[in-house]
């Protein structure tokens, strides 16, 4: 009995101290004003009828600005996961991917509401055809449609749109698809993988650079390994899908395809250029990229710049973040986001890089 008594007070003790600190949190928070995030979830119906849940993360009830987010070519969730492969029913293998997490975190924590979708090949992986570029952006379309409808979204003088990775790309091919354009965009990358292996050569491959300064490779060997992407720019317009799944994602081909890499995307990749639709959409660009990004480097990043001043375009940004890389594991990228959307969309040159890069 007295060993029933001593563990009841124990745990009455505990319950009390449990509620004391649940009450001085509350307060702290009510001392602070710290706003308490909000999520709002829904589904959006895409052009060919798919269904992909969506949400809206708010951190107060009047933010800044409404931030579309759109991933890279990783298959992935409205909620900050990645799935790059599925089991025998097709169902993805989700696992926490940080920057997306961290984005999700820190920008309404600023004051924005962040909007986000799965992607058509995480909810849907096993669907062949596979997705284009054009289904991508398509679908951001379609999202930003449905937060009209809902009154998310009011005007498209509140709307920027964010692309990381394949997403920077994503995000200019969704500019020609609305009727009003946003007030902004932002490359979390170059926003091209363009490369002519026809006209150009080896030396002026975007890869050089990194693969220069971060391996042990020769100039020989990095030939290698341009002649090797050349062929299969070359190779990619002679074989169908079927081909490209069953083939060469079998190991029959000298490159280690991922399991949810798109055919189609990869026949666009070395083809399309932004700078067309970045310019007849004539709003503020920013290009954030990391100095020692090895996915979309740093070079190819300020080609798509200097291609949009040489058109003569005054609305664009280039920022490079010293010692950062593709996966955007500092802080200095929402920053950078921040400052640029509170200074009108035109950072000074101290501002361009904090880094003191």
């Amino acid at each position: 009995m007295k060993c029933y008594i001593s563990t009841h007070t124990k745990v009455l003790k505990w319950l009390i101290i449990l509620m004391m600190m649940t009450c001085v949190q509350i307060q702290t928070l009510a001392d602070t004003n710290l706003p308490l995030p909000s999520i709002a979830a829904f589904t959006v119906k895409t052009y060919d009828g798919l269904e992909l849940p969506a949400q809206v993360i708010r951190s107060s009830q009047s933010p800044k600005k409404v931030v579309v987010f759109i991933m890279g070519g990783t298959p992935c969730d409205q909620k900050g996961n990645m799935g790059g492969s599925w089991d025998a029913n097709c169902v993805s293998e989700a696992e926490p991917y940080d920057l997306y997490i961290r984005f999700l975190k820190t920008m309404p924590a600023r004051g924005y509401a962040v909007v986000t979708m799965a992607k058509r090949n995480f909810v849907y992986p096993c669907n062949i055809p596979r997705p284009c570029l054009d289904d991508f952006a398509s679908d951001i379309n379609s999202l930003i449609a449905e937060l009209k409808d809902r009154k998310m979204l009011h005007s498209e003088d509140d709307l920027v749109l964010v692309g990381h990775s394949e997403g920077s790309i994503v995000a200019t091919k969704v500019l020609p698809l609305l009727k009003r354009q946003p007030s902004a965009c932002i490359l979390l990358g170059s926003g091209s993988l363009a490369f002519d292996f026809e006209k150009q050569s080896w030396e002026d491959w975007y890869f050089v650079d990194h693969m220069r300064r971060f391996s042990s490779m020769s100039d020989e060997q990095i030939q290698q390994v341009f002649n090797l992407f050349k062929k299969i720019d070359e190779e990619l317009p002679t074989i169908d899908e079927d081909t490209f799944e069953n083939q060469w994602k079998k190991n029959a081909y000298p490159v280690d395809f991922a399991p949810w890499e798109s055919y189609n995307c990869l026949m666009e990749f070395h083809h399309y250029d932004p700078v067309p639709n970045l310019l007849a959409s004539n709003i503020p660009v920013l290009i954030c990229i990391g100095q020692n990004d090895g996915a979309m480097p740093m070079v190819l990043a300020e080609r798509t710049y200097k291609h949009l001043k040489q058109n003569g375009f005054k609305k664009a940004t280039f920022v490079v973040i010293e010692g950062e890389v593709h996966q955007y594991k500092k802080e200095d990228a929402f920053i950078i986001i921040d400052q640029w959307i509170k200074s009108g969309c035109e950072l000074t040159e101290s501002q361009r890089y904090p880094c003191g890069f």
